[in-house]
C-alpha cells in the first residue's frame, strides 16, 4: 500500500504491506484456534490417545509463530521523502531503523523487470554507487505507479547519463601538462 502526501509542499511516500487483519485480531484468531485444537487434543488424551495432545500443541505453536511473523512483517514501513534538496529513504519496523540520503538530481529511479512472469519486478533508487530497493512487498501495479511518481521528482541529471558519477572527458589534459 502506498500513501503519498505533501507536507508544506514536500512530497512524501509511505509504503506499507497490505495486511488484512490487525495484530490484535491475529492474536484473537490464534488463541481461538489454539483453544479449539488443544481442546480436541485433551479430549483424545482422555480417551487414551495421548500422542495427539503433543501434535495439537505443536500445531498451536506453529500457528502462533506464523501469526507472529505475519504481524511483524505487517509493521514494515518505508518512507521516501524529498525535502530540503535531499532524497531521504527510511526503512524499519514501526520506527526508522535504516536511513539513506541522496542528492535527488544525481539519483536514478529504476524499475527492473524480472526474467519470468512469476517473479516480481524490483524498484531501485541508486546514486553514487549505492542502491536501495523500495517496496519489495508491493504488487507490480503499485510498484510501477510509485516508480512513475518518483521518476517525475528525482534524477534529471542521472537521466542525462551521469548515473551519479560524471565521467572525466578523455580529450582534456591533466593539470600541469604542457605548462612551461
Amino acid at each position: 500500500m502506498v500513501m503519498s502526501h505533501t507536507g508544506a509542499g514536500d512530497p512524501c511516500f509511505v509504503l506499507r504491506p497490505d495486511v488484512c487483519v490487525h495484530w490484535r485480531q491475529s492474536l484473537r484468531l490464534g488463541f481461538a484456534m489454539a483453544a479449539v485444537c488443544l481442546g480436541i487434543g485433551f479430549a483424545f488424551a482422555l480417551m487414551g490417545f495421548w500422542p495427539i495432545l503433543a501434535f495439537a500443541g505443536a500445531e498451536s505453536l506453529a500457528l502462533m509463530a506464523a501469526l507472529y511473523v505475519s504481524g511483524r512483517r505487517g509493521r514494515d514501513t518505508e518512507v521516501v521523502r524529498l525535502a530540503a534538496g535531499q532524497l531521504t529513504i527510511e526503512k524499519g519496523r514501526g520506527r526508522p531503523q535504516r536511513c539513506w540520503r541522496f542528492q535527488p538530481a544525481w539519483s536514478e529511479v529504476l524499475l527492473q523487470g524480472s526474467g519470468h512472469p512469476w517473479y516480481p519486478s524490483r524498484l531501485l533508487v541508486r546514486s553514487a554507487g549505492q542502491r536501495v530497493e523500495l517496496g519489495a512487498f508491493l504488487n507490480d501495479a503499485e510498484r510501477r505507479s510509485l516508480a512513475r511518481a518518483l521518476q517525475r521528482l528525482v534524477g534529471p541529471m542521472a537521466r542525462l547519463g551521469g548515473g551519479g558519477e560524471a565521467p572525466l572527458p578523455t580529450d582534456t589534459k591533466q593539470v600541469g601538462d604542457g605548462l612551461g
